[in-house]
């Protein structure tokens, strides 16, 4: 009788459980993460995560922007890519056309004079390791780009962002990016003119 009676109260206690504490648990794991939420990273000896945050005034209202580069579409075939955009947050900056490839993103910062920082996006190849750079604005109510797109080898090796971030930039008033040399083993690296769309 002693364990019976054991038996019931432990079912008793069980089930007197608050119902709201069971329903507010299964909310907390079923909402989407704050907005301010920590993107994975990439380090310098790993590949970068699905999504990629960076923060920059990519309308030039002097306000600073987050840029998060999502999966869009997955890949319905073999051998095709998924296709990834870039969202923004605040201020109704509209979502970057899909992409195929995961995307890094760069905060360029202001390189065409327009009041507002310039984005490029480090595509994955679908084989190789050549990968797609390109730089976009935000021009009205779309993305466009500032340049032309471009390919980088990268021998299957991670990229960090500050080798990203060297890529591009404006000397005296001109727009440069750093290109592998074909023509040398070693792919060093040569300056050349980046010219504006």
């Amino acid at each position: 009788m002693r364990i019976l009676t054991g038996i019931m109260l432990l079912m008793a206690a069980a089930c007197g459980q608050p119902a709201t504490e069971k329903k507010n648990n299964a909310q907390d794991t079923l909402s989407p993460p704050p907005a301010t939420a920590a993107a994975p990273t990439p380090s310098s000896s790993a590949p970068p995560a699905d999504t990629v945050r960076i923060t920059g005034d990519f309308n030039g209202d002097g306000v600073r922007d987050t840029a998060v580069s999502v999966l869009y579409e997955k890949a319905v075939e073999e051998n095709t890519q998924d296709y990834y955009i870039v969202r923004f947050t605040g201020n109704g900056l509209p979502a970057t056309t899909p992409l195929p490839g995961r995307q890094r993103l760069v905060n360029e910062g202001d390189l065409n004079g327009d009041g507002a920082d310039e984005l490029t996006l480090f595509g994955e190849p679908l084989h190789g390791c050549t990968y797609t750079m390109q730089t976009v604005f935000l021009q009205g109510a779309g993305w466009r780009q500032l340049t032309a797109p471009w390919l980088i080898p990268t021998a299957c090796e991670f990229f960090g962002d500050e080798q990203l971030q060297q890529r591009i930039f404006l000397e005296n008033g001109v727009l440069y990016h750093l290109l592998e040399d074909v023509n040398d083993e070693n792919f060093k690296l040569i300056k050349q003119p980046l010219p504006l769309r």
